[in-house]
């Protein structure tokens, strides 16, 4: 059963003041035997499906059918269906709808070793920014300094993002094209990934503009499309001629590239909302949102049908309610 997603025009709630329907603008809508369920949800940042503000009525009291109880209650538009079932994530591929820890825990068959062991490894990588940034200012010209420890950073940084990728490229059992995986096995992760989606920001230096390290990233030129790699695979295979692509500019795409893949396996939410030291360090310099992303692809929650429920137009936290997830298998 698909949901269908929209945009809210109106706010009908009995006894709700405040106008709803722009502080949460995007809808997901389903129905469960006699009951129409609505989900509130944001349309910036991460995009977070509000379970909190879940609505259900029954059929009948107002509307005979899905799509006229959404128009009718929220002034639903630009109506589409979701891409998975109600109710259903791919493994280890995050998207909007999951935000609970147990839920994204089990969803997404989350280790906590392997976890730990990511974080770790996005810690380090940080942490040698951040002393870079005591040597270079991350301003307009000192984005394009080069130099030993800059080049440093940028080999381990990219050789992290190829194991990020290698996992994934296993996890579906792909094998490479040639004797070992390159880009052009890599980049088959940008759509079922989103990684285009994802734009990091360096909250405390103007002169760096959002990163978004995969925008372009494309099959016609899996290396080249993205500037950071190219830099990688250049000075790491020839320092003398290429020595001075290892800029500042390429390890902080690099990295934000590692955020991102992260992301992708983990949810942002460790980073954004945790009180470990890796959430402190990521929070003191970075920022991550999703831009221009696509409400299809996200995981609705599906809700039990429980005899108890109230059958007139009502909103209420649906937490104590949401059915366990259905995984599917990750595939390219």
């Amino acid at each position: 059963m698909k949901a269908k997603i929209y945009k809210n025009r109106i706010t009908t709630i009995p006894n709700f003041i405040d106008p709803l329907h722009e502080l949460e603008p995007n809808g997901y809508g389903y129905q469960i035997d006699d009951i129409f369920v609505h989900v509130y949800g944001q349309d910036k940042n991460l995009y977070t499906l509000s379970h909190g503000l879940t609505v259900t009525e029954q059929i009948n009291q107002s509307a005979d059918n899905l799509t006229q109880w959404i128009e009718n209650q929220f002034g639903a538009v630009e109506l589409e269906d979701t891409l998975n079932d109600v109710g259903t994530v791919i493994d280890s591929v995050w998207r909007p709808g999951l935000y609970l820890y147990n839920d994204v825990k089990a969803a997404l068959s989350i280790d906590e070793h392997e976890q730990r062991s990511a974080e770790l490894s996005l810690r380090i990588l940080i942490e040698k920014l951040e002393e870079v940034f005591l040597y270079i200012e991350p301003s307009v010209h000192g984005l394009q300094t080069y130099s030993h420890k800059t080049r440093e950073l940028l080999l381990l940084a990219c050789t992290e993002v190829e194991n990020s990728w290698k996992n994934y490229l296993e996890l579906a059992n792909v094998q490479p094209r040639g004797r070992y995986f390159s880009t052009s096995d890599y980049v088959s992760l940008m759509d079922v990934l989103f990684l285009n989606e994802y734009q990091v920001t360096l909250k405390a230096y103007n002169a760096v503009a959002p990163v978004r390290p995969f925008e372009n990233w494309s099959a016609q030129a899996p290396s080249q499309s993205i500037p950071w790699y190219e830099a990688y695979n250049l000075t790491k295979h020839d320092k003398s001629q290429h020595f001075d692509k290892a800029t500042l500019h390429h390890c902080i795409s690099a990295i934000t590239a590692n955020l991102i893949m992260y992301c992708c396996r983990y949810s942002p939410f460790p980073l954004v909302n945790g009180n470990t030291m890796i959430a402190s360090l990521f929070n003191q310099l970075f920022q991550i949102e999703l831009v221009n992303a696509d409400p299809k692809s996200f995981y609705v929650p599906k809700i039990q049908r429980i005899n108890n429920l109230n059958t007139h137009l009502q909103m209420f936290d649906s937490k104590r309610i949401m059915e366990n997830w259905q995984k599917l298998p990750f595939s390219i």
